[in-house]
């Protein structure tokens, strides 16, 4: 089950969190590289705060993760506002991304996604369809550079004009 809650919920949920995914929303963060960076540091901040100095962020893969920590974290940014999302069931992997249209949208798909993953619902708008295959596809790679399996369970939310998914 995913939950996107506000900031003063999310102080209380890192204390003890749940065998669930939190999901913290930061507006404003935009594509600033900065404010980017001094979300990581942050969240590293809080961790250590609240789970001790053995806790360090690791970011071999440009990917953070917390080492140490009793909880699994991962960082996604749709051009707009900052997310992080956590859990003490295991590794996680976000992805969040607008959902829009663009010229290339069905070569792209052809490039990145596999033949199964290109089949459009008839359900779903292609738009929509092609970024709910994409941060599926995001969200595993991240889970996967935290060591788990690409395997895991996917859930997707959609939050305003964005799909927000969730390897786990």
């Amino acid at each position: 089950m995913i939950s996107v809650i506000n900031h003063d919920e999310a102080m209380t949920r890192l204390r003890a969190p749940a065998d669930k995914v939190w999901i913290l929303r930061i507006p404003g963060i935009g594509r600033d590289a900065t404010a980017r960076k001094l979300l990581r540091l942050a969240v590293l901040t809080l961790a250590k705060a609240w789970h001790g100095p053995g806790v360090v962020l690791n970011e071999n893969s440009n990917l953070p993760v917390l080492v140490g920590a009793p909880w699994s974290l991962s960082i996604s940014y749709d051009g707009l506002d900052g997310w992080v999302a956590w859990s003490a069931s295991g590794a996680i992997g976000l992805d969040v991304e607008p959902i829009r249209t663009f010229p290339d949208m069905a070569e792209v798909s052809c490039q990145f996604l596999s033949a199964e993953d290109t089949f459009t619902s008839p359900i779903e708008s292609p738009e929509v369809a092609f970024t709910r295959k994409w941060t599926t596809m995001e969200a595993r790679y991240k889970l996967e550079c935290s060591g788990a399996s690409r395997r895991a369970r996917v859930d997707h939310l959609r939050v305003g004009n964005c799909m927000l998914t969730v390897a786990h």
